[in-house]
């Protein structure tokens, strides 16, 4: 059969990001609904930050929730 390949923090960021911001939360579901596991999807979520491949963004009126952006 087909190996899919590993899920990697640069697969991860271009597989769920995109230049539109996304909330963790959705982001983290989609990741669930492809195979991951929450925790999979959490951990690879920090790598990509940690990476620079994604950015943190600020939900203006709404601190406590934050957006991430594919970064360019």
């Amino acid at each position: 059969g087909y190996a899919r390949p590993p899920w990697t923090a640069r697969r991860f960021a271009e597989a769920f990001f995109s230049g539109e911001p996304a909330g963790k939360a959705s982001v983290l579901a989609l990741a669930v609904e492809a195979g991951l596991s929450q925790r999979q999807a959490y951990t690879l979520l920090s790598a990509a930050e940690a990476q620079n491949l994604i950015c943190r963004q600020e939900v203006e009126g709404d601190r406590r929730r934050v957006n991430f952006v594919r970064a360019e």
